[in-house]
């Protein structure tokens, strides 16, 4: 579950939320994070537009 809340608070834009999304759909299937420095989306450090 993804806490909206934080998105407000932090006011996250329509794609920082999409990004969150895609990375809490990898951790859903199973992908742990990626390694820092990284562009991957498993990278829990990321917040740069794809």
């Amino acid at each position: 579950m993804i806490n909206r809340a934080v998105f407000e608070k932090y006011r996250y834009s329509t794609d920082d939320q999409i990004h969150v999304a895609e990375h809490e759909l990898g951790h859903a299937l199973g992908v742990a994070h990626n390694i820092v420095n990284s562009k991957s989306i498993m990278n829990p450090a990321n917040m740069i537009n794809y």
